[in-house]
């Protein structure tokens, strides 16, 4: 390859980089620095999973994102997390939330049934209060 094509090539990578940087960075820094962006070009690796790497390591929540981090504790003392990350409120998750918030109501409704019918002498099952 021709050294000025390769140059050019360089140029075109750094201005992506920077350019991925600044959209998805508006209000914050960069999560990953040109330099990574432009070594994970190198790598091969797409713009969309460098899109999703940026926005992963923007996230409010740490250990909503996979990878392992070092902290310090308050005496100073470096621990190492391994997280696996969690999903993040997909259609399935809010119809499994949906579904598991209808079934605690229908629940405490049954309880507050139940205790309701025993203060006035009936069981469940039956029609009524019992004479």
């Amino acid at each position: 390859m021709p050294i000025e094509k390769k140059v050019l090539m360089e140029k075109i990578m750094i201005i992506s980089a920077v350019f991925l940087c600044a959209l998805l960075t508006a209000n914050s820094g960069c999560a990953l620095t040109p330099e990574q962006v432009i070594a994970l070009k190198k790598a091969g690796v797409s713009d969309q999973t460098i899109q999703m790497m940026i926005k992963q390591e923007e996230a409010k929540d740490p250990y909503a994102t996979m990878g392992t981090r070092e902290v310090q504790d308050k005496n100073g003392n470096k621990l190492i997390i391994n997280t696996t990350g969690y999903r993040v409120n997909s259609a399935v998750d809010d119809q499994e939330k949906e579904n598991l918030n209808r079934a605690w109501e229908m629940l405490n409704n049954m309880d507050m049934d139940i205790k309701r019918n025993k203060k006035h002498g009936s069981s469940p099952g039956s029609s009524g209060p019992s004479k």
